[in-house]
């Protein structure tokens, strides 16, 4: 089933008057405001999340923008199983230009149907009595060993997201969390080992060793997902690669991702 839908546009951003409402640069990413996916396919238990702008809001003189924004989500055969009727927002143009951005996500659950499903974005802009619309497929998997959930926080409780895009002398969180593990017969427990290694631009490893974790013990038995964390500082401009695997030791199954990170001088 599908939980905890929410669509969530980002505010003290910008809107425009007189332009033509649209819907833009659409991207399935790895959380909010994160790296696009290289695939719009998802196992059981993982995130969508699907960044866009919103172009030609007519705003007031103030700068006052007035428009609503809903989501519905269609299985292959077209029937609805997930519907959000658009709800009136309120958005400011602060920055002045023509874009403001917005990002929709839902919770895909563990045990949802394997098959192909359509989400579809509707925009109402409320001052212009305009609509504008758009449609992206996405699959789900079939149950399956890997890694979902990821994104990059600024704190360690994930509560504020971050860019693949950071500043010199600042920590990242990588959060993810393992799914679709066996349990050992006997303990009930999962064995599943985690490895991150960066690349740098040349693709060289960062560090001689990789960064390493297990999740052995005091998982409850009904818990399907593992979630766990790597905190990442950094500490030297340029542009790596996240190398993020994992391996199922009771099944021997194995799964891994990457993310682009860049790191920048700031105001320093």
């Amino acid at each position: 089933m599908w939980t905890a839908p929410v669509v969530a546009l980002i505010l003290a951003a910008s809107a425009t008057q007189n332009a033509g409402l649209d819907i833009v640069n659409v991207n399935f990413v790895h959380g909010p405001n994160g790296p696009v996916r290289t695939a719009n396919r998802y196992l059981p238990g993982d995130v969508l999340f699907l960044d866009f702008h919103i172009a030609g809001l007519r705003s007031d003189a103030n700068g006052k923008a007035n428009y609503g924004i809903g989501m519905l989500v269609t299985d292959s055969k077209g029937e609805t199983v997930l519907k959000q009727e658009p709800r009136p927002q309120e958005a400011l143009n602060y920055l002045g230009g023509n874009i403001l951005p917005g990002s929709a996500h839902l919770q895909i659950g563990t045990e949802q149907a394997a098959g192909t499903y359509t989400v579809k974005i509707t925009v109402n802009d409320e001052s212009a009595k305009a609509t504008k619309t758009i449609e992206r497929k996405f699959e789900v998997l079939p149950p399956g060993f890997g890694l979902v959930q990821l994104g990059l926080s600024a704190d360690p409780d994930a509560l504020v997201p971050e860019t693949p895009h950071g500043v010199l002398g600042e920590t990242v969180f990588l959060n993810f969390a393992a799914v679709g593990f066996e349990r050992d017969r006997t303990s009930k427990q999962p064995r599943v080992s985690v490895s991150l290694r960066i690349l740098d631009e040349n693709g060289q490893p960062t560090l001689k060793n990789p960064l390493t974790g297990e999740a052995n013990s005091n998982i409850p038995e009904n818990l399907k997902l593992i979630p766990m964390q790597f905190p990442i500082t950094l500490n030297r401009v340029g542009k790596f690669t996240i190398e993020l695997s994992a391996q199922d030791q009771l099944s021997n199954k194995s799964a891994i991702v990457t993310l682009p990170l860049t790191v920048s001088a700031g105001g320093k």
